[in-house]
């Protein structure tokens, strides 16, 4: 689990590097917690 410090900034950042590892994203579920963004695979 990764987390982030303040807005988007780190949060593109994040997004950012798992796109460069061709990784995947798999956006939030209605059931998730509130505070996950998203899941990468």
């Amino acid at each position: 689990m990764l987390r982030t410090v303040g807005p988007n900034e780190g949060l593109k950042m994040l997004r950012d590097a798992f796109e460069a590892a061709d990784l995947r994203c798999m956006p939030r579920s209605a059931g998730d917690q509130p505070q996950l963004a998203e899941s990468w695979v």
